[in-house]
């Protein structure tokens, strides 16, 4: 997961949820337990929850369901369906939000790709479609809530 980068990191403090206890890194841990908060907090049981580029584990963490038939819209899947196909798999799934993990040193993924580019029809649809209700950062990554526009 997003701990792969801290081989040097000593200290993990653990993230505890009613599905059990994972340890992280500090930095990814202050971000993530922010983002799993914000979500117990404020957003339905019942919504559902789509987080990019991957991270299900979010939704596993707080209980939230995604449709999403594909739960890793990594540059691999856009690279063998195309980048119309990912645009169309989040239409279809209609996810009440979607959340959006930027940096934390996961350059091998598309981060470049996907956040970079202003034609990527994934990007278009989802600032069409949703806004953003909170921003949660730290000097290694960002999580951008995107809610459903009304």
């Amino acid at each position: 997961f997003l701990n792969l980068y801290a081989k040097n990191i000593k200290t993990y403090l653990p993230l505890k949820t009613s599905k059990g206890t994972i340890y992280m890194d500090l930095y990814t841990y202050g971000i993530f337990n922010k983002t799993i908060s914000y979500i117990n907090n404020n957003i339905d049981k019942n919504a559902s929850i789509l987080v990019l580029p991957e991270g299900h584990i979010i939704n596993y963490l707080t209980d939230r369901k995604t449709d999403m038939k594909c739960h890793m819209m990594d540059r691999l899947y856009h690279d063998a369906f195309g980048s119309e196909r990912a645009r169309d798999e989040i239409f279809w799934s209609n996810p009440d939000y979607i959340i959006i993990i930027k940096k934390f040193k996961l350059h091998d993924f598309f981060h470049q790709y996907l956040y970079k580019s202003n034609n990527n029809p994934s990007i278009i649809y989802i600032y069409h479609h949703y806004e953003k209700v909170k921003q949660i950062e730290n000097k290694l990554g960002q999580v951008k809530i995107m809610k459903k526009k009304e």
